[in-house]
């Protein structure tokens, strides 16, 4: 029924056209830019055009979108990288509270994606126009997601098994290194010795001694 102003909002979903699409041309997370491997495409803002994006529906349904983003993110970077800063803080309110109470969620739905969550907010009554739609099936459930704790075990343990899988390869990693530096220190040995031979051997320590002489006689 309500949408935030226009004035507030600081990011934008993306459309692509099949055209582009079938060039190679995917989404970046969260469908707010463009990219593609060979080019960068050109985004440009559209008017007349309209999206009825929901991302806070319910406790339930944020806990779980909180919980099994932020994991995700944890598993490929730092919190400190500024990613998904939103969701670091509800889950950091998960964390402490157990829950998101329902003033958490309000605030949520309205600073959503924002990053100055001090400013002012303005909403305005405007609800979604479906005159010029013939039907209006619903394609998606509309069952509640999974429990939190669903998601967090659920999140957790394929976490766990991709870092458990990175901890073997980077193991296997490790005593290949170390095969390899036990071989290059044994003809390392090999030559330190070889050379020790050669520096202390007659025919060496001889010609040193013609070295010398000679560079004695060119001596000015």
């Amino acid at each position: 029924m309500y949408r935030r102003d226009e004035s507030c909002e600081e990011f934008f979903k993306t459309v692509i056209s099949k055209e582009l699409y079938e060039k190679g041309c995917l989404f970046n997370l969260g469908a707010h830019t463009l990219r593609h491997s060979a080019f960068v495409p050109e985004v440009h803002n559209c008017k007349d055009l309209f999206l009825g994006h929901y991302p806070v529906r319910s406790v339930n349904q944020l806990t779980v979108r909180i919980i099994s983003g932020t994991l995700n993110v944890l598993s490929q970077e730092s919190r400190e990288s500024g990613r998904s800063f939103h969701r670091f803080e509800i889950l950091d309110t998960i964390i402490q509270n157990g829950c998101i109470d329902k003033k958490t969620l309000h605030k949520e739905s309205l600073y959503y994606a924002m990053k100055d969550n001090t400013v002012n907010v303005k909403t305005q009554l405007e609800p979604l126009d479906t005159s010029f739609c013939k039907g209006l099936d619903i394609k998606y459930s509309l069952k509640e997601p999974q429990s939190s704790l669903v998601t967090a075990l659920s999140m957790g343990t394929i976490l766990i098994d991709k870092l458990r899988k990175e901890k073997d390869d980077l193991y296997n990693t490790k005593i290949h290194l170390e095969q390899e530096l036990s071989s290059k220190q044994k003809k390392l040995v090999e030559v330190n010795t070889l050379l020790h031979n050669i520096l202390t051997s007659r025919g060496w320590l001889f010609l040193e001694k013609l070295r010398g002489i000679k560079r004695k006689v060119n001596k000015p």
